[in-house]
């Protein structure tokens, strides 16, 4: 429904907790013994050289592939400095505000969604090559307007935010092999839509890894290097 001639509203809506999610699926695995963390740097791993088995060493093991989804950090960079990543920095805002429903989305080029009675979470800003991880005051002032002009009233804030998407200039996001490095490949540059395109892209690497099968075509990351 409309909430003016520029807005919607979604009654019903939902929405995925990815830090529940995420972290709710870490200590499942990590329990099953899957999941080990830890610090890496590019530095410590040794690739093939065309004569061996083809594995991956890195601090004393033997991988038969690694694969980068670590956003826009340093491996990404390391390993596939060549092709033209953008960083954009996003800033959100928790606020509390009359009347704001759990079930509800609002919209009008920001969003505000409902995450429980009379608090939710406001955004998002779009700041193009910036990877700092600082709140600021320019993001507040814009994100405290939008939330006021959605909510329709009022509205305090309870934290801010910030974060760093990777994207690639297609804003497309990218999976595959590197084609130069054997046993590295990409997993990244969901840019915006991470929520929207990991699940199918993570089932896409496991049919690859397990089973063999081919990299999708449009995903893959020589998509980028075929178009320049």
């Amino acid at each position: 429904r409309a909430l003016t001639d520029e807005a919607l509203v979604l009654d019903g809506a939902a929405r995925v907790d990815l830090p529940a999610l995420l972290g709710a699926a870490a200590q499942r695995w990590w329990s099953s013994g899957r999941l080990r963390e830890t610090r890496a740097a590019a530095e410590e791993f040794v690739w093939p050289d065309g004569e061996g088995d083809g594995a991956v060493r890195w601090r004393g093991e033997e991988f038969a592939a690694v694969i980068c989804c670590t956003g826009h950090g340093a491996l990404a960079r390391a390993w596939f400095g060549g092709w033209p990543f953008a960083a954009i920095k996003g800033q959100i805002l928790t606020v509390r505000a009359a009347g704001l429903a759990a079930d509800t989305v609002r919209h009008d080029g920001m969003w505000l969604i409902g995450e429980r009675a009379g608090q939710g979470r406001a955004g998002a800003t779009f700041e193009r090559d910036s990877e700092d991880l600082d709140a600021t005051p320019a993001a507040r002032e814009q994100l405290v307007a939008a939330a006021r002009r959605l909510a329709g009233g009022e509205v305090e804030v309870v934290e801010q935010a910030a974060g760093v998407r990777l994207a690639l200039a297609d804003r497309l996001p990218a999976i595959g092999w590197h084609p130069r490095r054997s046993g590295v490949g990409f997993f990244g540059a969901l840019g915006s839509k991470g929520a929207l395109w990991a699940p199918w892209l993570a089932q896409r690497w496991c049919e690859v890894l397990a089973h063999g099968a081919a990299v999708p075509p449009d995903s893959v990351l020589e998509r980028e290097a075929r178009s320049r």
